[in-house]
């Protein structure tokens, strides 16, 4: 269980190597109904920056938190090797309930080893 939202302290440490959250997926409503969002960590200008992804809308998460939501899955890095891109986001369309596939996509298309891989 986690003891913290805040994600700029997510750092975790197996076997003496450490792993920086990269993104996460979040849920908000219930098992009759609701939303998924992602956030994805972005370096923008030699600055780490939280960005919340709902479908096409991609804001800025200054708080680094998402109030109302719960966490469904979060993705974490090795830190001696993670990347971040360096520029803003871009949202996709919910096509008719497809904000699951869309969150599960930010989070893929955010691991920089994986699409560098494509």
């Amino acid at each position: 269980k986690l003891e913290s939202k805040d994600i700029t302290r997510m750092l975790i440490k197996i076997k003496g190597i450490e792993y920086q959250l990269n993104s996460s997926i979040y849920h908000g409503g219930d098992t009759k109904g609701g939303h998924y969002v992602s956030l994805v960590v972005r370096n923008i200008n030699g600055v780490n920056k939280f960005y919340r992804i709902s479908d096409e809308d991609v804001t800025e998460n200054k708080s680094h938190q998402i109030s109302g939501y719960n966490v469904r899955f979060m993705a974490y890095v090795r830190k001696d090797v993670i990347k971040y891109y360096d520029y803003i986001p871009i949202g996709i369309p919910n096509v008719g309930n497809t904000c699951w596939a869309n969150s599960g996509i930010q989070v893929l298309f955010n691991l920089y080893n994986f699409t560098s891989e494509l």
